[in-house]
């Protein structure tokens, strides 16, 4: 959660997964949400990357978002922030490793 005082602005949520591949936890980011009034501040930004240290923290592989492709702000918010897209599938991972 993002707050300005005590309000809150912006939340971001993960879901646990589990890489039997790698044998290691993933993490789906699914919801990044910023109130109107405070968008391109950072906020969304920050959030991110608090996600990734997070992830970090825990010896985890990898984070990984669905990004509409047509939706070109989104995809350059998260190649802004490390984030690569799969090959496979239509989304977007941050690798810790």
């Amino acid at each position: 959660m993002a707050f300005a005082g005590k309000r809150a602005i912006g939340f971001l949520t993960l879901y646990p997964l589990f890489s039997s591949w790698h044998a290691k936890r993933i993490w789906f980011l699914s919801d990044l949400y910023v109130l109107d009034d405070f968008r391109k501040a950072g906020i969304g930004k920050r959030l991110v990357e608090e996600a990734q240290r997070f992830a970090g923290e825990r010896d985890s592989r990898s984070i990984m978002v669905e990004v509409p492709l047509r939706e070109s702000h989104l995809v350059k918010f998260y190649e802004d922030l490390h984030f690569i897209r799969d090959r496979d599938f239509n989304l977007y991972r941050f690798y810790l490793e």
